[in-house]
């Protein structure tokens, strides 16, 4: 995902490359972008920082689940992640990135 090339403006993108949830169903343009932000789904590329915030007692002390490891982070984003927007019953993850600094 190139961050810097994308519209300017809020609105939906689709990723260059498709990825499904567990279920199969298709994520492309689960991204939500604004003139700053880019909201998305988090991967593998963020268990550095989700166990880095996670574990953080300041934000610890409002979850209710702290990684203990980081392989703790890489199992949480690979079992709840991603999950369609609109899944019934399930919740979503995102991780929100200034535009420009997120990951391929």
């Amino acid at each position: 995902m190139v961050c810097d090339r994308l519209p300017s403006g809020g609105s939906r993108r689709q990723s260059a490359t498709r990825s499904t949830d567990r279920r199969g169903q298709d994520l492309s343009g689960s991204e939500i972008l604004t003139e700053r932000l880019v909201l998305a789904p988090l991967g593998p590329v963020d268990v550095p920082r989700l166990f880095e915030h996670r574990s953080q007692a300041e934000v610890a002390q409002y979850q209710t689940w702290v990684p203990q490891s980081i392989d703790d982070a890489r199992h949480f984003i690979a079992d709840f992640g991603p999950v369609a927007f609109d899944a019934p019953g399930r919740w979503s993850q995102l991780g929100i990135r200034l535009r420009g600094t997120c990951h391929q």
